[in-house]
């Protein structure tokens, strides 16, 4: 993986109100497993 999507996935996290470390798994899950998930993604990219 690559540090930019890291960077972007923590984001993701921050921006959905997760904010805590923990929850970058579930944040890369979302990304993962939906298409909302998959557009961010790519806007961030």
């Amino acid at each position: 993986m690559s540090a930019q999507t890291l960077v972007g996935t923590e984001r993701i996290a921050e921006m959905l109100h997760m904010g805590h470390r923990s929850n970058v798994s579930a944040a890369k899950k979302w990304v993962r497993e939906t298409k909302q998930g998959s557009k961010w993604l790519r806007k961030l990219a």
